[in-house]
This record gives C-alpha cells, sequence and structure tokens, in this order.
C-alpha cells in the first residue's frame, strides 16, 4: 500500500467490525549473496538446489526496531539501531527460513533491494505462532489465521493460503 492509497485503505478496515492497528511498512527484496558467494555457489556448497524457492524468492520484509508481541527469539540476540555510517547492517530471520537456507547466526546475507546492494549479518532467528496477513502492511498479529477462518466457514478463499508467514527484519 503506497502512502497515497493508505486514507482510503483506512477507510474500508474501519467499517463496523475492523480496527486499524499499525501500519508496517514492507521493502521486496531477494537474496544477492551469502557469506560473498552468489546463491547459486550457496547452494551448491550447502546441498541445495540452485533453484531452491528460498535463494529465488522475493521476500516482502519489514523493517522495525523491536520484536512483535507475538513473536519470540529462538536463537541469537536482538539487532541494535542502525547509524547512517554503517555498511554492515544486521538483520532477524524466521527460524524455518533460516534452517531450510542453512544459514547460522553471524552469516552475512547481501540482499538485493530494489536493485541496491545491502548486506547485512544474522544476529537472532525468531518464530511466531501460525499466522498469515492477506493485507500487507497490517500487523499480522490481528489477522485471524487461514485455519482459523477455515474451521469457522467465514472464507472459502483461504484454502490455499500459506499457513506461516516468512518475514525478515533489517535495519534500513
Amino acid at each position: 500500500v503506497q502512502e497515497d492509497q493508505q486514507p482510503g485503505l483506512d477507510s474500508l478496515l474501519r467499517r463496523p467490525g475492523s480496527e486499524v492497528v499499525s501500519a508496517t511498512p514492507i521493502v521486496t527484496m531477494r537474496i544477492a549473496e551469502v557469506n560473498g558467494a552468489p546463491t547459486d555457489r550457496w547452494a551448491e556448497t550447502h546441498g541445495l538446489s540452485p533453484r531452491y524457492w528460498a535463494l529465488r524468492r522475493e521476500y516482502r520484509s519489514t523493517y522495525r526496531d523491536r520484536l512483535e508481541p507475538i513473536e519470540r527469539l529462538t536463537g541469537g540476540r536482538w539487532f541494535g539501531p542502525a547509524t547512517a555510517r554503517d555498511t554492515l547492517f544486521e538483520f532477524s530471520f524466521e527460524e524455518d527460513v533460516a534452517a531450510d537456507l542453512k544459514l547460522q547466526l553471524g552469516d552475512v546475507v547481501t540482499w538485493d533491494v530494489q536493485g541496491v546492494r545491502v548486506r547485512a549479518r544474522m544476529t537472532s532467528t525468531r518464530a511466531r505462532p501460525d499466522t498469515a496477513s492477506a493485507i500487507a502492511p497490517r500487523n499480522a498479529s490481528t489477522m485471524p489465521t487461514p485455519s482459523a477462518l477455515r474451521r469457522s466457514g467465514r472464507s472459502r478463499r483461504t484454502r490455499n493460503m500459506p499457513s506461516s508467514l516468512l518475514s525478515t527484519s533489517i535495519p534500513l
């Protein structure tokens, strides 16, 4: 949602039964390198297919300075604030995606953030319960999960929704 689109979306969400809880900035990016190796070389040396989904996908990520209330740190330490002089940033990755990519704490991922290379060290992993957000960039903690919607019978369109939210947090 672009800034000029937010008032219209907010008016829709403020209808009876809805609440605007927070606005979360989202940026799209892809993994360009891991520890200085292009993704195809990283895949080869770590037993992954060069076309592995987690190396090729577009991440819809956010930048923030704290965990969300529904998240918990599962490894490492939460990153500190970034400064204008930083050339190596810090980030937290969802624990299952980090494991799928064979990443370890301290690994440096070079992100392609809409054409700009940003290097960041993974300082922590985190987990969150079964959530999915169909309306980005709203706070997923307030959204009903796809499984809850299916059980309630309120939505047939959740049948193919993912059961977890994949996200990255990098202070840009």
